[in-house]
């Protein structure tokens, strides 16, 4: 009792463990120079894969372990679609999992690509991301996930029981409808 006891770097989660895995990360950004990509994915607990294992009755929050299982087969389909060349050829990668207050995993990927694959104008950005609402008619299915998932709204009293309203105050919690800006 009362004795200091320093963990090894061996002992995985420990400060020491934290701190290295750290180094190590900043050493491969400075070998590469340029990070390329910043890649950000978040767990869905409405993901099939999820909600078909679940029980009657039971919600995604009951089982967080599900969700962490899920997540890791996402992350490690996502990280082979980026080896075989998906946004072109890469030369390293790091990645960072965390957890948010929900408990829901989010994955930080930092990708270094080859210089004869880097993104060199807006027109190749352009190429890979796009911030449209995709057209109904050509991709159904990505024009219902984005509208489902990435937009906000209707809410107020054209919804009064949309997630986002306040029960007591019957007010929206991201306080919208804001008003428009010039």
């Amino acid at each position: 009792l009362g004795k200091l006891v320093v963990l090894p770097s061996s002992y995985t989660n420990g400060p020491r463990y934290m701190q290295q895995l750290f180094q190590d990360a900043m050493a491969i950004g400075r070998y590469y120079k340029k990070i390329d990509l910043f890649i950000t994915m978040t767990a869905n607990p409405n993901w099939v894969e999820i909600s078909a294992e679940l029980p009657p009755g039971q919600h995604p929050s009951d089982r967080p372990d599900l969700i962490s299982r899920v997540f890791h087969e996402k992350i490690k389909l996502l990280m082979q679609k980026i080896r075989d060349g998906a946004l072109g050829k890469w030369v390293g990668h790091v990645y960072t999992i965390e957890f948010q207050k929900r408990g829901l995993p989010h994955v930080h990927i930092l990708l270094f690509m080859d210089p004869d694959s880097r993104l060199h104008s807006p027109e190749m950005v352009d190429e890979i991301i796009s911030a449209k609402i995709p057209d109904p008619q050509t991709h159904p299915l990505l024009h219902d996930l984005v509208c489902r998932f990435m937009i906000h709204g209707p809410c107020g009293v054209h919804n009064p029981d949309a997630p986002c309203m306040k029960n007591a105050q019957k007010r929206c919690s991201k306080n919208f409808p804001r008003p428009f800006q010039e």
